[in-house]
């Protein structure tokens, strides 16, 4: 019967150690799920961005070399990653 006893700290530290890896795999997936997550809606904003624009973006930056266009989204990809990292982290 000592023996079983002696043994239940051993067997604690192991759930405790168990419990940790879950909590940090745990974190993993999540970081990893609002991330995917954080792409997708900045590609979502970038092409919603330049359906409503008047110029066509991809012309301008590809074929133009135009820096103004390419400042212009920038500072909007820049903006809208800020937004949504707010978004998503509250």
């Amino acid at each position: 019967m000592f023996a079983i006893l002696g043994s239940i700290p051993i067997m604690a530290q192991a759930v405790q150690e168990h419990n940790v890896w879950m909590e940090m795999f745990r974190s993993l997936a999540f970081a990893a799920l609002f991330g995917i997550l954080g792409i997708v809606l900045a590609i979502f904003a970038y092409r919603l961005f330049d359906w409503v624009s008047p110029i066509d973006v991809e012309k301008e930056l590809g074929e133009n070399r135009n820096i103004a266009v390419a400042i212009l989204m920038a500072a909007f990809l820049l903006g809208i990653c800020i937004i949504i990292s707010r978004a998503i982290g509250s």
